[in-house]
């Protein structure tokens, strides 16, 4: 199974001032014959925005242009996220075994508490990352309700476990590139356990 053949869209959020990133991804999205398309991030700097806000705000904004097009399943990538090989035999491995009550599906997090469901799958309860996930539509009103723009967007969806079936897939199938970062600055070490 193709990723498209599963998400009606594939939307990469991108700043304008990162092509590097967007030359990275592209060339991975196309190896993999993956359309998608790239959404222009809202950037903090020259404003008063704080970073965290505009991290909020461009997966807030990507999910209502999502519902406004009347998608029901979206996959929604980082410009950093970095694909291990063989990403189709893997995905078509664990992807048949993700629990069909999913709201949200996370290819590769840093868990901090989850519980297994498989070898390869387990629900989270709370994690870190959210480079690449997938979501189901039907899910909006809770994440509308629940993204306050106070901490990460991966932060505050952990407040939302409770209310929503979220899945990892783990160990990942996509972790996080070695770029300098936007939010925090340095170069991010890949944190994620990835399937080798």
């Amino acid at each position: 199974m193709k990723i498209n053949d599963l998400f009606d869209a594939v939307i990469v959020c991108n700043l304008d001032r990162r092509p590097d990133r967007l030359q990275g991804i592209t060339h991975q999205l196309e190896t993999l014959q993956i359309t998608w398309r790239r959404w222009p991030a809202i950037d903090h700097i020259n404003t008063d925005m704080t970073a965290i806000y505009c991290n909020v705000m461009n997966l807030i904004n990507r999910l209502f242009y999502c519902q406004w097009r009347g998608y029901k399943q979206v996959l929604l990538l980082d410009d950093d996220c970095e694909f291990v090989n063989n990403f189709y035999d893997k995905f078509d491995e664990v992807w048949q075994h993700i629990p069909d009550d999913w709201d949200t599906v996370s290819f590769g997090d840093h868990l901090i508490s989850a519980t297994p469901i498989t070898n390869k799958i387990q629900k989270i309860n709370q994690s870190y990352g959210g480079h690449a996930t997938a979501f189901k539509m039907s899910c909006l009103p809770i994440l509308f309700e629940g993204y306050k723009g106070q901490d990460f967007a991966d932060l505050e969806l952990n407040a939302m476990s409770n209310d929503l079936n979220r899945y990892v897939i783990e160990p990942g199938l996509v972790g996080q590139g070695s770029y300098e970062s936007d939010l925090i600055g340095g170069i991010r070490p890949n944190l994620y356990n990835l399937w080798q």
